[in-house]
């Protein structure tokens, strides 16, 4: 029996192995703040975000707090104090740099006719080599507020032969909890400075921006 468990097991590690071995390597490009990113049909989330065409440029990126965000960038002040009084009652400290915020301007070289294709902000995030557990992505209510057109939707898009900047908060999410609740509340906690890397698209080939933050 021994020797039957052992072939068993040197067989399951072999095609361990050869699937590993045969998985897709997905291509990876880098590049720097104030340097155009061109998505090039790459996506986020779906191959029919049909991006080509489309392409991004980073301009800045810096932590900032909720309060600060929203001052500086809300165009609708009644949806900010909802989504103030919203943070702060879930424990997040609405002065704490909890937010990465990016100034990202979008471009559309797309024929005029051809408006086709968005950006799909829900597959955005950004990771930290100091914080891996973090899982920071786009803090949609309150880029809402910022973008109040989009009403609440990801999918981003311009007409042909226009750009526009948008501001985009992204936070991660921790959870307090008290068993055996799976959580009482959540809270953003604070980011660090540092370098982060903001993933814009995931296939067929992954475009990360690398941000120097402060």
């Amino acid at each position: 029996m021994a020797l039957v468990a052992c072939a068993v097991a040197v067989a399951l590690a072999a095609r361990i192995w050869v699937v590993n071995a045969r998985a897709p390597v997905i291509p990876e490009e880098w590049f720097q703040a104030n340097e155009d990113v061109p998505l090039e049909g790459a996506f986020a989330e779906y191959r029919y975000e049909n991006t080509r065409g489309y392409s991004i440029c980073v301009t800045d990126a810096r932590r900032m707090s909720v309060r600060e965000y929203l001052a500086e960038f809300s165009k609708d002040d009644d949806a900010a104090r909802v989504q103030m009084e919203r943070l702060a009652q879930e424990g997040t400290d609405l002065d704490a740099k909890t937010l990465l915020v990016a100034d990202i301007t979008m471009k559309n070289e797309k024929g005029a006719e051809d408006e086709r294709g968005y950006l799909d902000s829900i597959g955005w995030s950004v990771k930290c080599p100091e914080t891996p557990a973090y899982w920071i992505r786009v803090q949609s209510m309150l880029f809402s507020c910022s973008v109040p057109q989009i009403n609440g939707s990801y999918k981003l898009s311009i007409r042909p032969k226009t750009e526009y900047v948008i501001h985009v908060p992204f936070a991660s999410t921790m959870f307090e909890a008290t068993f055996p609740q799976p959580y009482d509340y959540q809270y953003l906690p604070t980011l660090e400075p540092g370098e982060y890397g903001f993933v814009v698209t995931k296939g067929p080939v992954r475009k990360v921006v690398h941000l120097d933050v402060a």
